[in-house]
């Protein structure tokens, strides 16, 4: 067999490419025309192919007002302000924001296929929404304010929106401030604080008082009107030392705690004082609505407790009026009347009151017809279905009166002029596996039962980490209602007559019933 040559350097060094004569034409003829085909070519390709792919135009979109929902034929692309593409043809365009009327354009959308990646199609669009109910959109957006802000402090992955403040700028760029005017601004300014659970959602609230009362972004006046509204809203309130202090910097603390001022106010809001009478010496008699007791309380004045996250206390002056308490939390047999004459709210339908978010799954859990003489507080009943008992109660009130849930001021002046023994009250005990019947621990003083332990109670009142700056109106509602009372799961040395919580409308709990009051309409 013959060797193959090897091929050496020499070889390599040695060796030529000569292109051959192509249509009769030189290489030095055919080659450049030949690469100058291919580059026009891709040329054509490149000033082409991304106009066919994306045949359409860039929309430069801004909206009244601004972080507005974008959607096309249906599909959401972002929000206001931006920039959007929108394929050729007849397109659908709505933009939509919660508590305004939604805008849909029907848009011919032109498009170039030339030299659309140097100079694509652009166009500009301008859209103004209309505030649907300003008001009632103000309150929707406090309620979700109140929910973010008891949704605790933010972290480096969950970061609270600055949803009031953003929502009263919506209201401003629409010019629908005026429902909010500055006769209520300080209201509005002490609701935003007392539901301020952090120091991030209390500079959510610090912005919305700005905002409300310049009636827009800030301006040099408006800056000089929302120290106006701050000072209006905390005139009366001492006790915003003790928020600021403790939504203060941590670097700033020290400062802030040795300010004269800030001392000033502590040493007001150490002296506040129960205004007129003070708390009631006796109940004045009893009234019996339905299968139920009453015990009527004169008009009083209290220093209610105010007990606040991360502070022992923050007490505040209220007056109370005139009203009757229930003697006893709601029994399960007073319950059973109500359902008998109100069949929908009966277990059997919790189905239908979760879809209509009366209740959650835990409504009535271990309801049985046993139960239909019990005198056990009736559970596992939420606020919506307490209130629903107390509008049926109202039938058999006397006339101008009318059953409702007691706030927290009401509850709270019977608790302390009653002075239950917290000592014998129903609590975390070896054995106890659920609440006592009402009474079983005795009455206090005044002749309630159960004021403190047994089961948590429902009140009226939003739940406010700090109640001291809610404004009296009650307009502002957040999305927690308050709790007092404790039950039979809590252990004697982490509860107080103080204690407090707080839970959606629709919570349902075990460990948590409650007691109605008598009011004049």
């Amino acid at each position: 067999m013959k060797e193959e040559k090897k091929i050496t350097p020499k070889d390599i060094e040695e060796a030529r490419v000569r292109l051959g004569v192509f249509l009769g034409m030189q290489p030095r003829v055919w080659l450049p025309g030949l690469v100058a085909f291919v580059a026009a070519i891709l040329l054509l390709a490149l000033a082409t192919v991304p106009g066919i792919r994306k045949n359409g135009t860039w929309y430069t979109l801004t909206s009244t007002p601004s972080g507005s929902a974008v959607l096309v034929d249906g599909a959401y692309l972002g929000a206001t302000p931006g920039n959007f593409f929108l394929p050729r043809g007849l397109r659908a365009l709505t933009v939509s924001r919660p508590g305004f009327s939604p805008e849909t354009r029907k848009i011919e959308v032109k498009g170039r296929i030339f030299a659309t990646l140097l100079f694509p199609r652009k166009a500009s669009l301008v859209v103004r929404l209309q505030a649907t109910d300003p008001r009632t959109f103000l309150h929707s957006s406090f309620s979700a304010f109140s929910g973010y802000s008891l949704s605790g402090a933010p972290s480096a992955i969950y970061q609270l929106p600055l949803v009031l403040s953003d929502s009263l700028l919506a209201l401003a760029e629409t010019g629908s401030m005026s429902s909010l005017p500055r006769t209520d601004a300080a209201d509005f300014v002490r609701a935003a604080f007392a539901a301020s659970g952090s120091a991030q959602s209390a500079r959510d609230a610090l912005r919305a008082s700005f905002i409300a009362a310049a009636g827009g972004p800030p301006s040099p006046l408006g800056l000089v009107a929302g120290i106006e509204t701050l000072a209006a809203a905390f005139q009366e309130r001492p006790q915003v030392a003790t928020l600021i202090a403790a939504f203060a910097p941590s670097d700033a603390k020290a400062a802030v705690g040795s300010s004269a001022a800030l001392k000033a106010l502590g040493a007001r809001a150490a002296a506040i004082t129960a205004p007129g009478s003070g708390l009631p010496r006796s109940p004045l008699g009893s009234s019996r609505v339905g299968q139920q007791s009453f015990r009527r309380i004169p008009a009083s004045g209290i220093v209610a407790s105010g007990e606040s996250p991360g502070t022992s206390a923050l007490p505040y002056a209220a007056a109370v009026p005139a009203f009757a308490l229930a003697e006893t939390e709601t029994t399960r047999a007073q319950w059973a009347a109500f359902l008998a004459a109100n069949p929908d709210w009966k277990p059997e339908n919790r189905d239908t009151l979760v879809a209509k978010g009366a209740v959650d799954a835990a409504y009535l859990a271990d309801w049985s017809d046993s139960f239909l003489s019990s005198s056990l507080p009736v559970t596992g009943v939420s606020k919506t279905a307490a209130e629903a008992y107390c509008a049926w109660l109202s039938r058999f009130a006397p006339q101008g009166f009318a059953v409702v849930l007691p706030s927290e001021a009401m509850w709270e002046t019977v608790c302390k002029a009653g002075a239950p023994d917290w000592k014998k009250a129903i609590l975390l005990a070896p054995g106890r596996t659920g609440p006592s019947p009402v009474g079983f621990a005795g009455v206090d003083r005044f002749g309630f039962a159960d004021l403190a332990g047994n089961v948590w109670e429902w009140c009226d009142d939003s739940f406010f980490p700090f109640p001291a700056f809610a404004p009296a109106s009650g307009e502002w509602r957040g999305t927690e209602f308050s709790v007092r009372g404790a039950s039979w799961a809590n252990s004697a040395d982490s509860v107080s007559p103080a204690s407090r919580g707080g839970f959606p409308a629709s919570f349902s709990s075990p460990f948590l019933g409650f007691r109605p009051a008598l009011v004049v309409r």
